[in-house]
């Protein structure tokens, strides 16, 4: 239940059922996100976020640091700046939201495992909350496909992203696949969800 309400009705590429769609949505990633070049290109983010690291450390002198949640901040924000670009304004607001589905995914449902047992879903709440958390990162994801947007139009094309890939191939029908914004969404969902 809750994959498929925060992941756009299983529009994505993890859970989305075998189809033509699913092959072609597999094949943007291996030929667009996936592949060395692209992953090649993100090599800037990973040493410079790695170097912010080693110098909050450095910085701390003899005080103890907490290891686990600087990695754990290292991967989120990594990963985001390879999806979202280095200028997001929505950066932070992104990762709290993930935070919150992350609690959602991690939870035991009783629905996922008896699926006409549906009515558990809304006597309990968690529904409801699943639908809140998903409306709150659906508005986040809004706002950062706008601001790549309002980018575009300015003329600035370097150092494309995930969200630049997929709006380039959704303006453009490459692949013969004609993507929509749920489609959008629910790769950059996957793409960060399945890197964490």
């Amino acid at each position: 239940m809750a994959r498929k309400i925060i992941f756009y009705n299983n529009t994505d590429i993890g859970l989305a059922p075998y189809s033509k769609t699913w092959s072609k949505l597999r094949k943007i990633c291996i030929v667009e996100l996936l592949s060395l070049k692209r992953v090649t290109s993100f090599k800037f983010i990973r040493e410079e976020e790695g170097n912010n690291l080693v110098e909050k450390i450095r910085m701390s002198g003899r005080s103890p640091v907490n290891l686990s949640a600087m990695l754990l901040s290292l991967s989120n924000v990594t990963i985001a700046r390879a999806a979202f670009g280095k200028g997001s304004a929505q950066q932070q607001r992104f990762l709290l939201a993930m935070k919150k589905t992350f609690e959602y995914l991690s939870r035991f449902n009783v629905v996922d495992l008896f699926p006409s047992w549906n009515f558990l879903g809304e006597i309990s709440g968690l529904r409801h909350g699943m639908e809140r958390v998903h409306m709150e990162m659906d508005g986040v994801l809004n706002e950062i496909i706008k601001e790549h947007e309002a980018k575009k139009l300015d003329g600035d094309d370097t150092n494309e992203d995930l969200v630049d890939v997929l709006l380039r191939i959704k303006r453009s029908g490459e692949l013969d696949l004609p993507l929509t914004m749920e489609n959008v969404k629910a790769i950059i969902l996957d793409f960060i969800f399945c890197r964490n």
